[in-house]
């Protein structure tokens, strides 16, 4: 059960940071309407 929980204290931190690069996720949460927010401009 140690394992367990060395293994969730180590992947939250860094779930944490990968959070703050998504550009899917917002300080709150997920975005809304992701699709909307980062469809492609084509010319």
């Amino acid at each position: 059960m140690e394992e367990v929980e060395q293994v969730i204290e180590a992947v939250s931190p860094i779930v944490a940071k990968l959070r703050k690069l998504s550009p899917y996720w917002d300080e709150n949460g997920p975005i809304e309407n992701p699709e909307e927010s980062f469809a492609p401009v084509y010319a």
